[in-house]
């Protein structure tokens, strides 16, 4: 698969437009387009922000994994959590943050069989 299908494919599979991943990316509907059709590529930033965005490696993107396979899938409420967080501020985050470590540190607390 080239990057093209693996940007339309990995878009298609979230449900999003290409207006939706195109605000992502901060970049006009019309990249987008361009980028699914093959006429342009993004640029390695972009690269690296669509590889973040879909949860795949940048190896995997290039074809250097082997045959893509879409391999990292977030379930719903984990596309949620990581849309939010790209919103925040640093400040938010870092809070975020500390209260996620103290709830998953009281849970191993009340769960010491839990895994990490």
């Amino acid at each position: 698969m080239d990057i093209k299908d693996i940007i339309r494919t990995e878009r298609m599979r979230l449900k999003l437009s290409q207006r939706d991943l195109a605000k992502a990316m901060k970049v006009s509907p019309a990249a987008v387009a361009h980028w699914e059709l093959g006429t342009t590529r993004p640029t390695m930033d972009k690269m690296v922000d669509i590889c973040t965005f879909f949860g795949i490696t940048t190896d995997s993107l290039f074809n250097k994994d082997g045959p893509y396979q879409g391999q990292f899938v977030y379930e719903s409420d984990e596309l949620t959590l990581l849309t939010l967080w790209r919103s925040l501020s640093p400040e938010d985050k870092a809070f975020c943050l500390k209260l996620m470590r103290n709830s998953a540190l009281s849970n191993r607390k009340q769960n010491p069989s839990t895994p990490d």
